[in-house]
């Protein structure tokens, strides 16, 4: 017989014990709520604090801008300007920068500042009434301002027609006169060139008009003429290609020299003085021309 009592026999409860956790225990939120709570109590900063901190930094620049901008200390004071042998071209020149500078770049900097002076900008105004390729600025600190042209800018007034330039020894027209141009120390040129339709109407300026050994010859000659013939007036010289290298120099009682550009003009012109004294003296009234082109044999014509 099979017993159906119930087991009293309980079970043993283990004797393998756990290990122990010693890592230590934290009931703190996690850090993105920390953060995401701490937002809400943080306190806000006023805005002229925001304010200055941005501007904090920059105030020195600004400043610094402003004082190098309204200094009296940059200022230029002075303008030289180099290599112009006219009087009269060198005031018009130093008006073209003085205009200039009374301007302002990008309405604030002031050209009359030697900081801020352009340069560039200068030279494009120069170049709108004179022609030159040859030039350039050098700064003296704190306030003069050096222009340096090439030597080459100015030799005669050169006329073509009814339009009044400047010519220089390149053959170049620099700049166009006005009627009451009142440039007498330069000596005019009367260009009666004939010349071709196919060139474009009406002389401008940077036009070759003449070889440049015609032009160099043209300012030596005048040299010597100042320096030799203290009491002859030399009234214009007439220029035409075709007649080349013969130029012809008028005197204001209308008879003219003959001279060749393949001579001195230096000794060319102390030819014509020691004849006009030893040979015409007081028959001067009646001359006609004087050829000197050939130096040891002087031929003169008298009416």
């Amino acid at each position: 017989m099979v017993s159906v009592g119930l087991n009293r026999n309980s079970r043993r409860a283990s004797t393998r014990r756990r290990p122990r956790d010693f890592s230590p225990t934290t009931y703190s939120a996690p850090a993105t709520v920390r953060q995401l709570s701490q937002a809400y109590h943080k306190k806000n900063r006023s805005g002229w604090k925001k304010y200055l901190i941005i501007v904090g930094p920059l105030a020195p620049v600004a400043a610094l801008f402003i004082y190098l901008t309204f200094s009296p200390l940059f200022k230029i004071q002075n303008i030289i300007i180099n290599h112009v042998p006219s009087a009269i071209t060198e005031r018009r020149i130093l008006k073209i920068l003085q205009d200039m500078m009374s301007e302002r770049r990008f309405f604030i900097l002031p050209q009359s500042n030697l900081i801020f002076f352009s340069s560039r900008l200068a030279q494009a105004a120069i170049n709108r009434e004179f022609y030159t390729d040859s030039i350039s600025f050098d700064r003296h600190w704190p306030n003069v301002l050096r222009v340096n042209i090439s030597e080459n800018l100015v030799v005669a007034r050169w006329l073509i027609g009814e339009s009044e330039f400047v010519v220089d020894k390149r053959g170049k027209l620099v700049q166009e006169l006005s009627p009451d141009w009142p440039a007498k120390e330069l000596v005019l040129v009367r260009d009666i060139t004939q010349r071709s339709e196919s060139e474009p109407i009406g002389p401008k300026l940077g036009d070759q008009v003449a070889p440049e050994n015609s032009l160099t010859f043209l300012s030596l000659m005048i040299a010597a003429w100042r320096q030799e013939l203290t009491k002859l007036e030399l009234s214009y010289v007439q220029f035409d290609t075709k007649d080349l290298p013969t130029l012809k120099a008028y005197t204001p009682n209308g008879w003219y020299i003959l001279f060749s550009l393949q001579e001195d003009p230096l000794i060319q012109v102390v030819s014509l003085r020691r004849l006009l004294e030893d040979k015409i003296k007081t028959e001067a009234d009646k001359l006609e021309y004087i050829d000197v082109r050939f130096v040891s044999r002087l031929y003169y014509k008298l009416h």
